[in-house]
Protein backbone atom coordinates (compact mmCIF):
# COMPACT_ATOMS: atom_id res chain seq x y z
CA UNK A 1 0.00 0.00 0.00
CA UNK A 2 1.40 3.38 -0.96
CA UNK A 3 2.33 5.90 1.69
CA UNK A 4 -0.07 8.43 0.12
CA UNK A 5 -2.95 5.98 0.51
CA UNK A 6 -1.98 5.31 4.14
CA UNK A 7 -1.87 9.06 4.82
CA UNK A 8 -5.30 9.58 3.24
CA UNK A 9 -6.83 6.79 5.32
CA UNK A 10 -5.19 8.11 8.47
CA UNK A 11 -6.59 11.58 7.81
CA UNK A 12 -10.02 10.08 7.12
CA UNK A 13 -9.91 8.28 10.48
CA UNK A 14 -8.89 11.51 12.18
CA UNK A 15 -11.78 13.37 10.56
CA UNK A 16 -14.22 10.62 11.64
CA UNK A 17 -12.97 10.89 15.23
CA UNK A 18 -13.41 14.65 15.16
CA UNK A 19 -16.91 14.19 13.75
CA UNK A 20 -17.76 11.86 16.62
CA UNK A 21 -16.49 14.42 19.14
CA UNK A 22 -18.20 17.42 17.51
CA UNK A 23 -21.17 18.84 19.38
CA UNK A 24 -22.50 21.14 16.67
CA UNK A 25 -24.35 19.41 13.81
CA UNK A 26 -22.67 21.66 11.23
CA UNK A 27 -19.18 20.71 12.43
CA UNK A 28 -20.09 17.03 12.67
CA UNK A 29 -21.38 17.07 9.10
CA UNK A 30 -18.32 18.97 7.86
CA UNK A 31 -15.88 16.48 9.43
CA UNK A 32 -17.86 13.55 8.02
CA UNK A 33 -17.64 15.10 4.56
CA UNK A 34 -13.90 15.64 4.99
CA UNK A 35 -13.54 11.96 5.95
CA UNK A 36 -15.46 10.92 2.82
CA UNK A 37 -13.17 13.02 0.65
CA UNK A 38 -10.00 11.58 2.20
CA UNK A 39 -11.32 8.06 1.59
CA UNK A 40 -12.14 8.99 -2.00
CA UNK A 41 -8.57 10.16 -2.50
CA UNK A 42 -7.29 6.89 -1.04
CA UNK A 43 -9.48 4.91 -3.44
CA UNK A 44 -8.39 7.00 -6.41
CA UNK A 45 -4.75 6.47 -5.49
CA UNK A 46 -5.44 2.75 -5.31
CA UNK A 47 -7.11 2.72 -8.73
CA UNK A 48 -4.35 4.73 -10.36
CA UNK A 49 -1.67 2.58 -8.75
CA UNK A 50 -3.40 -0.67 -9.76
CA UNK A 51 -3.95 0.52 -13.33
CA UNK A 52 -0.32 1.46 -13.81
CA UNK A 53 0.77 -1.97 -12.54
CA UNK A 54 -1.69 -4.07 -14.57
CA UNK A 55 -1.66 -2.04 -17.76
CA UNK A 56 1.70 -2.06 -19.52
CA UNK A 57 2.66 1.16 -21.24
CA UNK A 58 1.60 1.16 -24.85
CA UNK A 59 4.44 1.16 -27.32
CA UNK A 60 3.41 2.65 -30.62
CA UNK A 61 5.01 1.11 -33.66
CA UNK A 62 7.22 3.13 -35.96
CA UNK A 63 5.39 5.66 -38.07
CA UNK A 64 6.04 5.01 -41.71
CA UNK A 65 4.64 7.29 -44.35
CA UNK A 66 5.22 6.83 -48.04
CA UNK A 67 6.15 9.93 -49.91
CA UNK A 68 5.71 10.42 -53.65
CA UNK A 69 8.69 12.75 -53.88
CA UNK A 70 12.05 11.63 -55.11
CA UNK A 71 14.75 11.77 -52.51
CA UNK A 72 17.41 14.21 -53.82
CA UNK A 73 20.19 12.22 -52.19
CA UNK A 74 19.11 8.72 -53.15
CA UNK A 75 17.23 9.62 -56.37
CA UNK A 76 14.42 7.25 -55.47
CA UNK A 77 11.11 7.40 -53.60
CA UNK A 78 11.79 7.39 -49.88
CA UNK A 79 9.94 6.41 -46.77
CA UNK A 80 9.76 9.03 -44.03
CA UNK A 81 10.44 7.67 -40.58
Amino acid sequence: MSSERVDCRRKADDARQRAAQATEPFMKSAYEKVAEHWMLLARLDSLVHDETITKPPSKPGPLRVKCNRRCPILSSPHVAA
